[in-house]
């Protein structure tokens, strides 16, 4: 049972450490018309070098004489200027930027003041495409222990007997003692989801 308890705290340890590990984000830079844009896509902010800029995104009902229903390609940025106005665009995400956009400002005065709507989604867009899908290891990490521990809880005995010496093997574990692993492991099942749930945002 020692070795058992020894290991279980040994996989809380481990989890500890992959939840408060940082992720490393690099920006991404994206060249336009002569002008360099970097592009921080894990915290939604573009700079010019001189001014930044953030956004969001916002998905709505495509409501329409052929579709009334909720389509997640049917997407609304929305570009914050250091003075608080607003460029909002609506577009369809298969589609991306395309050739001629034509967006709403609070403050018609911001493209004479600011970098145009226009150009900062076209390099928002572009760096979004070009980071693409990252596999943040520690998920992966998380969801093998999770299948560990899955194992622990349907073949709980078959554990106890792995983690046994030899001579020992043929001895079963009380009902007490697989209570107090499964009460153990479903703890740490829990911390998993939590963090797993906290990486995702």
């Amino acid at each position: 049972m020692k070795k058992i308890i020894v290991f279980l705290v040994a996989v809380i340890a481990a989890i500890g450490l992959t939840g408060c590990s940082q992720k490393e984000v690099k920006p991404v830079a994206v060249e336009y018309n002569g002008q360099t844009y970097t592009v921080y896509t894990d915290r939604n902010i573009i700079s010019d070098g001189t001014n930044s800029y953030s956004y969001s995104y916002s998905y709505s009902y495509r409501n329409d004489e052929y579709n009334d229903s909720f389509d997640d390609n049917y997407v609304t940025i929305f570009i914050t200027y250091p003075d608080g106005s607003t460029w909002k665009y609506t577009y369809d995400k298969l589609i991306g930027a395309g050739s001629y956009i034509s967006g709403i400002y609070s403050d018609l005065t911001v493209p004479f003041r600011y970098v145009s709507g226009e150009i900062l989604f076209k390099a928002i867009d572009e760096a979004e495409d070009s980071s693409g899908f990252i596999l943040d290891f520690r998920i992966v990490i998380c969801v093998v222990v999770m299948i560990l521990l899955g194992f622990i809880l349907v073949a709980p005995y078959t554990f106890w007997k792995i983690f046994q010496p030899k001579k020992k093997r043929h001895i079963e574990p009380t009902d007490k003692q697989i209570t107090i692993m499964r009460v153990i492991v479903a703890g740490i099942l829990a911390t998993m989801i939590s963090i797993i749930i906290s990486l995702e945002q």
